[in-house]
């Protein structure tokens, strides 16, 4: 990257996102994996016990080539970046406020932030829980989505642009989804992989199934 200049080389994006997809099978079935390309990289770890939804707008703005810092978007909707003992939780509502609007970077760049909840789509995960003689392939659809929740949010990781997912409770970076496609391209996913604020959670994991069924929204988020 010799000769670029420091403005270009501070937002470029940290990761870079692609598709990979098995040969159909005699059924026309793909196995196919889109997302971001990170890599062993760690993303951000939340500061304190609330604010994992903040640690997830820095991580998803570093991710796009932007480094800001968790306490600003605290300070946006509390007022006040100290940690609060009586809890400084975000509801989705208030993290598109947090994220929506204009930010300056840790480098001095002003830059365009926006986020909305994806709406009226229908995520269908099928993943294995134990039953009677072994485990079965169950297919859980939360309340999450309702049509093409499955399809948006492939298209959205393809893009290059990471999800802020929140389920049971906690918010996390959603990063990559399996999938299976068939031959009219509808896609039905298998799992979902994440970046955990959490700073005793590994920091790259899959979605549990309570997780998948507790999920109460998926936020996409572009920057310019």
């Amino acid at each position: 990257m010799a000769g670029l200049p420091a403005a270009v080389l501070a937002h470029a994006p940290l990761a870079h996102s692609a598709t990979r997809c098995t040969a159909a099978d005699a059924r026309g079935y793909q196995q196919c994996v889109s997302g971001l390309e990170i890599g062993k990289m760690e993303t951000v770890r939340q500061r304190c016990r609330d604010w994992c939804w903040a640690a997830c707008i820095q991580a998803v703005f570093s991710l796009q080539g932007r480094e800001t810092a968790q306490e600003w978007a605290v300070e946006k909707i509390f007022g006040s970046s100290k940690c609060r003992v009586d809890g400084d939780g975000a509801n989705a509502p208030q993290i598109i406020r947090a994220i929506n609007g204009e930010w300056i970077d840790q480098y001095g760049f002003k830059f365009q932030a926006a986020a909305e909840v994806l709406p009226d789509a229908a995520l269908v995960v099928s993943t294995s829980v134990p039953g009677q003689g072994g485990s079965q392939a169950t297919d859980m659809a939360t309340q999450l989505f309702l049509n093409d929740g499955a399809r948006q949010l492939v298209s959205e990781l393809d893009r290059g642009r990471p999800l802020i997912i929140g389920a049971v409770g906690h918010a996390t970076v959603l990063t990559t989804a399996s999938y299976v496609k068939d031959r009219s391209g509808h896609i039905k996913l298998t799992e979902l992989t994440v970046r955990d604020p959490w700073p005793d959670s590994p920091n790259r994991r899959t979605l549990a199934a309570d997780e998948v069924r507790g999920a109460f929204f998926v936020a996409r988020v572009w920057v310019r």
